[in-house]
């Protein structure tokens, strides 16, 4: 009885690892576009020849809401 039991009732623990991992991964990617996150390895390099697409914000524009949604925009250009 144990041993089918045991069998039976097996819960598949890496699998819901991964996916955990995987979840803290793209979280921390998302956060790494706005500061750095010691532990990330992946670094992301600056295209100069882009800049024309997305210019910075200046002056009144230069507020924390215009930023986000520029460092947003700009990780996915």
């Amino acid at each position: 009885f144990i041993p089918k039991f045991k069998s039976q009732a097996l819960f598949p623990w890496e699998q819901l690892i991964s996916v955990e991992e995987r979840h803290h991964t793209n979280y921390y990617k998302f956060v790494n576009m706005f500061t750095d996150v010691k532990h990330l390895k992946e670094n992301a390099a600056r295209r100069k020849y882009l800049d024309f697409l997305l210019p910075t914000p200046k002056g009144r524009r230069f507020n924390s809401h215009n930023m986000y949604l520029y460092l947003f925009v700009r990780s996915f250009v």
